[in-house]
């Protein structure tokens, strides 16, 4: 039996709570603001750390739209789009800075994607790095039985830390990415 056997299952439960909200789940009518935050809660209780961590405040929603990282609402009232991209902001704000998100989501407008088609590829991403995820955790749980360290702990200590690295690297090559597209929006 191996030794990362409740580490294995532990992430096993955890990634199967893990689901990517279908835009076509969204609701399609409009919302005020206490709708659209028990929703978002609903949708991505999943990801939470803590079961009392907030998802999106209302303060965190009324800041985004201050700042124009997302459209105002009308008569205040929050559409699809406006849900869409708050799921996208709450899964991209833990890894990158908000006016990185501003400067992507110009991009999205400037290229004239739309907030449909943007979500959507989101999704598929979403899914495909989710599936990805799986694969690459099960590959380096079984590189993690050659270490010679027989400890749990200090084996899943090198396991976050071997996570954290990589999480690391990718956040600046999409820094890196993110800067190259500052001229095109000039």
């Amino acid at each position: 039996m191996s030794e990362n056997k409740d580490i294995r299952q532990f992430l096993d439960e955890w990634l199967d709570c893990l689901n990517t909200v279908s835009f076509s789940k969204l609701p399609d009518m409009d919302l005020y603001m206490d709708q659209l935050t028990t929703l978002l809660e609903k949708n991505l209780e999943g990801y939470k750390r803590i079961k009392s961590e907030k998802i999106l405040t209302k303060t965190m929603i009324n800041n985004y739209t201050k700042d124009a990282v997302l459209p105002p609402p009308e008569k205040k009232k929050y559409s699809v789009e406006h849900a869409a991209l708050l799921i996208i902001i709450y899964h991209l704000k833990r890894e990158i800075s908000m006016s990185d998100i501003a400067l992507l989501f110009d991009a999205v407008e400037e290229v004239k994607l739309g907030v449909e088609k943007f979500y959507r590829y989101f999704e598929e991403i979403q899914k495909h790095e989710l599936e990805r995820l799986e694969k690459e955790i099960q590959e380096n749980l079984s590189l993690a039985d050659f270490l010679e360290e027989n400890d749990e702990g200090v084996r899943n200590t090198l396991f976050a830390v071997s996570l954290i690295i990589s999480s690391s690297l990718r956040k600046h090559i999409a820094e890196k990415i993110i800067d190259s597209l500052i001229p095109k929006l000039s």
